[in-house]
């Protein structure tokens, strides 16, 4: 008996009839996070044309369940960060959007005291792609609950708030900025405080991004916390160039405060998974490849990303 790793390409007619059966909830919520698994490998391998993979969640997958659900919204993510602005992002937008409002109509904005915390994670992922999506009904309620916040209001939902505080920053300027970096020198928690630290990374300006980076290397920001900007701007589009940029400026100095027992430095590397075009490739494949960019607890980390990245190039080359 052997045992592996499988990924299966079905043949349309068969890949549809699947579909019926999921969206009739005659197969068991793991078996259909399989196949969109599946279906998802091979469209980032460039096997499978992207729209392949819309067009399935378009008509068998809205009303998914967990854990498709969440599979689901972060393949449509991983679209989205890695299309924007390309050719591709309008089909991806569309389906996004479907996909999370009919999710949102389903699960609401309100935590029920009994529900499970998959329901709760799958919600915020929700607000959190509609608001990036600028669906402005969610952007405006997402406004309403920081200014609540903001006046001590303690019965917002705590597992809201990270959204909130996202969003807001999606949708703010200089005074924003100021003002969620100043709730978070106040903030006691760790867990608020970190996500308000994560919201820092999260605008659209460059100039605050810019900001936001150099805050993270400073005393400000406690050691264990100091990545956390730089990760979340990695997902964040308006973060395309200037991450790179800031990473080979500072990578002497990060090389020296992040030491081999921190295991930190790993995920300056990783932030660069969603560089897609031939040059920036290059500069990353050259840049650590030089003895003095090097080390062996990044060395994996390294060949990794740029795995990554090659696939990434292979996939817009083909549908980007």
């Amino acid at each position: 008996q052997q045992h592996g790793l499988y990924r299966v390409a079905y043949e349309a007619e068969h890949l549809a009839a699947l579909g019926k059966q999921l969206r009739q909830g005659n197969m068991s919520a793991l078996d259909a996070a399989g196949i969109v698994q599946d279906l998802f490998a091979l469209v980032v391998a460039a096997r499978v044309p992207f729209t392949t993979y819309l067009r399935f969640v378009e008509r068998y997958c809205l009303d998914a369940a967990y854990p498709l659900n969440m599979s689901i919204s972060g393949h449509l993510g991983w679209f989205y960060r890695l299309g924007y602005g390309q050719k591709i992002a309008g089909a991806v937008e569309r389906t996004s959007r479907a996909f999370h409002r009919a999710q949102l109509r389903t699960l609401g904005w309100e935590r029920s005291p009994t529900e499970k915390n998959t329901i709760t994670m799958m919600r915020s992922a929700a607000i959190a792609s509609l608001g990036q999506l600028g669906e402005k009904d969610v952007l405006d309620h997402a406004l309403q609950l920081y200014a609540r916040l903001r006046q001590g209001d303690k019965s917002v939902d705590t597992n809201l708030r990270g959204v909130v505080y996202a969003l807001v920053a999606w949708q703010g300027d200089e005074r924003t900025y100021r003002e969620l970096l100043e709730l978070y020198k106040k903030e006691q928690v760790p867990e608020e405080n970190r996500k308000l630290l994560r919201s820092l990374g999260l605008f659209q300006d460059k100039k605050l991004l810019q900001k936001a980076l150099d805050l993270s290397q400073s005393s400000t920001v406690r050691l264990q916390d100091s990545i956390i900007i730089p990760l979340t701007m990695a997902g964040n589009p308006f973060g395309n160039g200037l991450l790179w940029g800031w990473t080979k400026q500072q990578w002497p100095r990060l090389m020296k405060k992040y030491m081999h027992g921190t295991h930190m430095l790993n995920v300056f590397v990783q932030n660069l998974t969603f560089v897609h075009d031939t040059a920036t490739e290059r500069e990353v494949r050259t840049f650590f490849a030089r003895k003095e960019h090097r080390r062996d607890d990044i060395k994996r980390p390294v060949e990794q990303t740029l795995e990554r990245i090659a696939i990434n190039r292979q996939f817009m080359q083909k549908n980007g």
